[in-house]
């Protein structure tokens, strides 16, 4: 099975050849039908992946959601 990020590098190489002028409508197509599945695929992992955090981050039967400003995260 692939993970995550082969699917994410997939649908970036899917990205460059629709761009491609030298793509054509047949391919482009074919390209299209597979970028959508994998976005699909994409989509319904990062939903799972929400729900698990929003899970694991309950704290008296409510959400605890953290700002992450602060603790080494992206924003730092």
């Amino acid at each position: 099975m692939k993970t995550f990020e082969d699917k994410m590098h997939r649908l970036e190489e899917i990205i460059e050849m629709l761009q491609s002028p030298q793509t054509g409508l047949k391919e482009s197509v074919k390209l299209f039908e597979e970028g959508r599945k994998l976005a699909d695929e994409l989509y319904a992992e990062l939903n799972k992946a929400q729900e698990k955090i929003e899970l694991l981050t309950v704290k008296d039967n409510e959400p605890e959601y953290t700002d992450f400003v602060g603790t080494g995260g992206i924003d730092e």
